[in-house]
């Protein structure tokens, strides 16, 4: 079988490659950082939301008689923890 051959690597004498320098867009960052924070606040408004959601479920299970180690089974069925649910 035959090697492929490889090219050397940078002789050691020889000076870096020059990059070209990027400017930064600050408005353009600005602007992505912006969207991408007023979508991790939307998220977090959500969750609170639906964890109140289920908090108000489990309340009503425990009302009705539904027992903590069913409704911790049922939660961990569900990938949560009993902690996720306070």
């Amino acid at each position: 079988m035959q090697e492929l051959a490889r090219t050397p690597g940078r002789a050691p004498g020889r000076t870096r490659a020059r990059t070209r320098a990027k400017e930064v867009d600050l408005a353009q960052w600005s602007k992505l950082v912006n969207t991408e924070a007023l979508k991790v606040r939307s998220a977090q408004r959500k969750l609170a939301q639906r964890e109140q959601e289920m908090n108000e479920v489990l309340d009503q299970a425990r009302a009705a008689g539904v027992n903590e180690n069913l409704l911790s089974a049922w939660l961990v069925a569900a990938g949560l923890h009993m902690d996720d649910s306070n």
